[in-house]
């Protein structure tokens, strides 16, 4: 199931790097590539996503000329690095990398001391020239042992016991099954061509709507009240200078969470409004937006993935919520949906709650984001009935979950040694094998986590794998299993509730 066209003839388990503790896998990276003599490693940040108190990194990383490339998030620019080099590192298979020849060691041509006529042999010792005497070595240190094995990166291992020295608290090398695993996850994960024209096609779109809201904004008429009241709004960061009824733009699903797989061609945006959202708005940002990819300005066409003037399509999608990209390029045709929703939704759902005696709606409002409107730290309450005209409110309240989820992921999955990979082999199979198909994207994600996170070790690409069958065979997903409960909702939800 695993590995339908796995190679047999997997490279042995010295041939995977170990990162002792303490080191920064960035470091061993450029320190790899150097001793090997192919050119470092490529660290590019592809998105920056959250409100400033939470903001969300995602880097990706390419090595050897392309060979091997991830992604990978984090809470901080450094933290994003690391992981991007530490899941890369998990890909390196050190004995295709190509050799360097070990440095030539010039003779010593010091002058030698009186009465030394062996070469390497102390004073006072007679013989012929270049000689050896038993019992002495002629070239170890003080001549008493063999000469001290010179430490290399990469080379064979030690006699302390690692490739890097000491081996405390290294992860253990990675044995056949190993290679195994890496190997089908090379073969899933997307070409350079694939994710390049995902993330060029995501930018161009995500410009477009940054012009867009920009030609929205109207300018806040301030009504006259008390000079009491306007210090207030000023202090609540509302200065009256301006409405806009797009907020902002962010990515979620699987470009956000770094799980794309080769073949994908569909991505998602979560587009923040204002107010809540309604077909006559969703209708002029459609309108906008096909105006804007009409003509993509000048310095956006720059880069290996150029896309021109007018090879953008904008569909409106009103039973979606949503607005579709289509972008053909040859024989494929990417997509990037874009779901419009309010925090304001939410807040309706918490009101109610708060009438029926739930005290924690509050709480809730306020990490949801608040729609801005807030009284001495207290979030207002939402009382203004819905829109006739709104946009499916399931679809923008999803869209508001899959905000959630990709936070969730970026601080609780990403930073798990093996999730990530893990992650994508099950999705893999979920797709091929029609057993798995019952089984959601966001399921999984959980069911991993889940197994790999309560390890009280660092496991190895196989070992997360038997991990997770070995959850699943406990009953964990059977009808009268525990299930898996969602941990983005206040609520209990049980995501496997539809097996």
């Amino acid at each position: 199931m695993l590995e339908e066209g796995a190679s047999d003839s997997a490279t042995p388990s010295s041939n995977k790097l170990g990162i002792p503790a303490g080191c920064n896998p960035s470091d061993v990276l450029y320190k790899l590539a150097h001793s090997r003599g192919i050119k470092p490693p490529v660290f590019e940040m592809i998105s920056e996503q959250g409100p400033p108190h939470a903001r969300t990194y995602t880097w990706s990383c390419s090595f050897w000329d392309g060979k091997y490339q991830t992604m990978a998030a984090g809470r901080s620019k450094k933290e994003a690095k690391n992981a991007v080099a530490k899941a890369l590192l998990d890909q390196v298979d050190v004995s295709v990398l190509p050799t360097r020849p070990p440095p030539r060691i010039k003779p010593d041509k010091k002058r030698k001391a009186p009465g030394e006529d062996i070469a390497g042999g102390p004073p006072g010792i007679k013989g012929k020239k270049g000689g050896n005497v038993p019992g002495f070595w002629t070239g170890g240190a003080m001549g008493m042992g063999p000469p001290a094995a010179k430490f290399r990166f990469g080379g064979p291992p030690g006699p302390m016991g690692g490739r890097f020295g000491p081996g405390a608290g290294m992860r253990p090398r990675n044995s056949r099954e190993d290679q195994q695993v890496i190997t089908k996850h090379r073969k899933i994960y997307p070409t350079q061509e694939e994710l390049g024209t995902i993330l060029k096609l995501t930018e161009t779109v995500e410009r477009a709507l940054k012009r867009v809201s920009d030609k929205f904004v109207t300018p806040a008429v301030k009504p006259e009240v008390k000079e009491e009241k306007d210090a207030d709004e000023k202090k609540n960061g509302d200065d009256g200078k301006e409405n806009r009824d797009i907020l902002g733009v962010a990515r979620t699903g699987d470009l956000a969470k770094g799980l794309l797989l080769t073949g994908d061609r569909t991505v998602e945006l979560v587009v923040m409004c204002r107010e809540k959202p309604t077909l006559p708005l969703l209708a002029k940002v459609g309108e906008g937006l096909k105006e804007e990819v009409k003509t993509i300005p000048e310095p956006e066409k720059k880069g290996k993935i150029i896309i021109n003037d007018g090879e953008l399509e904008v569909v409106v999608k009103p039973r979606d919520a949503a607005l579709l990209i289509k972008y053909k390029k040859e024989e494929d045709t990417f997509n990037v949906f874009i779901v419009l929703t309010c925090t304001k939704l939410r807040q309706t759902i918490a009101t109610d709650n708060k009438e029926n005696g739930d005290a924690a709606s509050d709480v809730e409002i306020k990490k949801e984001g608040g729609g801005g409107e807030e009284n001495n730290g207290v979030p207002k309450e939402d009382t203004q009935p819905d829109p006739h005209d709104m946009l499916p409110k399931e679809k923008c309240l999803n869209a508001l979950a899959e905000l959630r989820r990709a936070k969730w992921f970026s601080s609780m999955a990403s930073p798990l040694e093996s999730c990530v990979e893990s992650i994508r082999i099950f999705r893999e199979i979920c797709r091929r094998v029609e057993a798995w198909q019952a089984l959601s994207n966001w399921a999984v994600e959980l069911l991993v986590e889940r197994a790999v996170s309560t390890s009280d070790m660092p496991l190895s690409p196989h070992l997360a794998i038997n991990r997770v069958l070995e959850a699943v065979s406990t009953g964990l997903l059977a009808k009268d299993g525990p299930g898996l409960k969602d941990p983005c909702e206040r609520e209990y939800i049980d995501t496997t509730a539809n097996l």
